[in-house]
């Protein structure tokens, strides 16, 4: 190639560029606000916003929302600082406190560009009637891809609604090396591989986000260890200094429940709902439920009834008023209290709950419940109907829990057999199932214990005593009898006789 061919390529290249500069520039013009209205004029309101940037990627959520206050301190129109608080109060699972900033961060609107508009229109989603939040999320990541907060964002939507292999892909985009905040992505990463009982990639990208400084992923890498019952292992990373209170006491439950250990099961519902670290108003309704699952699992139907009637009136309260920022998971948590207690022998709390969830339908329905009330009617085929209808992949534990004791009554016991060895099999996703704040952690690990005894009853049922009582040591194995409410060691005692344990 001569000189004067190679200056010519130049010049064409040199064109080329010039031409998408302009392109860019010109959309830079038309899309994007200028830089000092879209952040700030004020460079410590912006030294503010970037230090809290820094604590939140760490999972330093109280630290990040103070910083993100004092950025709006020292500018009040600094939009996105308001839209930090949304986000630093929504991860300390406080959402009435993220209101006040998201109603400024929208009267503030005209000060974002056409992406961060996007981002503010999905929060505002999050609070609105209806499911709309998701699409909104989905919209943001597909538009701008290097905006790595839509494709986080839906990857988590996706995992609420059980789409833990679908979330998987959103939540690998987020660990791109120029994620500022990319400790998390790989916490997102981690939570839809454990969803689909990927433990060694799951533990590897908990360990990852560690790595980043993402100190939170500590009580998810015990969530793995104990889906895989390393129960010593599991303690360990969940006596993490940074796990708070509020949420260490949700694994703690379900890791004395995973081990039949009753006793202490019901102590640390108890200290969670009474301890002042604890108090949120969301997490105390959690563990309003709680306290009743670990009465009714542990025998005391009496003691779980007026919990879970307790819990019911602390939910409907909180759903009944507008102000309440959660109300989505509110509307989860008084029908999963609603399905508690049918479980617990007690139909009255499901027709309240449906009564009064009436019009809240935009926010929330829930097949288990009205299953539950075509069961205990004797309408087995309907119920099972019903629930199955439900089987997309994405389905809570508790309608393959729903199933199994629906078809035991029903006397279709291979069907049993199969949902108690799927229930068995999905120990992650029982730990990681994310609605209501986690609300039945605590119920979905049981019955992963649960099945194998249900399982052994039916094969007894189908004159196959060898593999029941292979099921029911898994039991014994699980939850000791020296430990286990009276109730289970009766039903065990019938498959293998207390002398041979």
């Amino acid at each position: 190639m001569g000189a004067g061919s190679a200056l010519d390529s130049i010049d064409e290249v040199t064109a080329a560029l010039r031409g998408k500069l302009g392109e860019a520039l010109a959309s830079v013009e038309k899309d994007s606000a200028p830089l000092p209205q879209v952040t700030t004029k004020n460079l410590d309101a912006l030294r503010a916003y970037a230090l809290g940037q820094e604590s939140y990627a760490r999972g330093g959520f109280a630290e990040a929302a103070t910083l993100y206050q004092r950025a709006t301190q020292l500018d009040p129109n600094f939009a996105l600082a308001y839209l930090g608080s949304v986000r630093a109060s929504m991860a300390s699972i406080d959402a009435n406190a993220a209101i006040p900033y998201l109603k400024t961060a929208i009267a503030l609107r005209d000060r974002l560009p056409p992406r961060e508009g996007l981002y503010l229109d999905a929060w505002a989603a999050e609070f609105a009637p209806g499911r709309n939040a998701p699409e909104k999320w989905k919209l943001l990541a597909q538009m701008y891809p290097e905006y790595f907060a839509g494709s986080a964002n839906y990857a988590a939507a996706l995992m609420d609604e059980g789409r833990y292999s679908e979330a998987e892909k959103y939540a690998q985009a987020t660990t791109a090396p120029q994620n500022a905040l990319r400790g998390i992505g790989f916490d997102y990463l981690g939570r839809a591989t454990l969803g689909q009982e990927k433990y060694d990639d799951a533990q590897k990208s908990f360990r990852q986000a560690m790595g980043l400084g993402f100190a939170s992923s500590a009580r998810r890498l015990a969530d793995v260890h104990a889906a895989r019952g390393q129960f010593t292992d599991a303690r360990k990373h969940l006596a993490h200094p940074e796990i708070g209170p509020e949420v260490r006491y949700i694994e703690e439950v379900s890791l004395a429940i995973d081990q039949g250990d009753f006793g202490r099961a019901e102590a640390m519902a108890d200290k969670a709902y009474s301890d002042d670290a604890a108090g949120k108003d969301l997490t105390r309704r959690v563990f309003g439920l709680v306290r009743g699952v670990v009465l009714m699992l542990g025998g005391e139907k009496d003691r779980a009834r007026s919990r879970f009637a307790e819990a019911m009136n602390a939910s409907i309260e909180a759903i009944s008023n507008p102000q309440i920022g959660n109300r989505t998971d509110d509307a989860y948590i008084a029908l999963a209290i609603a399905y508690a207690a049918q479980r617990n022998g007690d139909d009255s709390l499901a027709k309240r709950a449906l009564l009064e969830l009436e019009s809240y339908k935009e926010i929330f329905e829930e097949p288990n419940v009205r299953a539950g009330l075509e069961r205990s009617s004797g309408q087995h085929e309907a119920a099972i109907s019903r629930l199955r209808g439900l089987l997309t992949g994405s389905e809570l534990p508790q309608t393959h829990a729903a199933l199994l004791e629906t078809y035991y009554l029903a006397g279709r016991f291979e069907e049993v057999v199969t949902e108690a060895r799927w229930l068995a099999a999905h120990r992650g996703r029982a730990y990681i199932e994310t609605n209501g704040g986690q609300a039945m952690q605590s119920l979905n690990v049981a019955d992963t214990r649960l099945a194998r005894l249900r399982a052994a009853e039916a094969l007894l049922k189908l004159s196959r005593p060898k593999e029941a009582q292979q099921e029911v040591r898994a039991f014994l194995d699980a939850w000791p009898p020296g430990v286990m409410p009276a109730y289970l060691r009766l039903r065990a005692d019938a498959i293998f006789p207390a002398s041979k344990q």
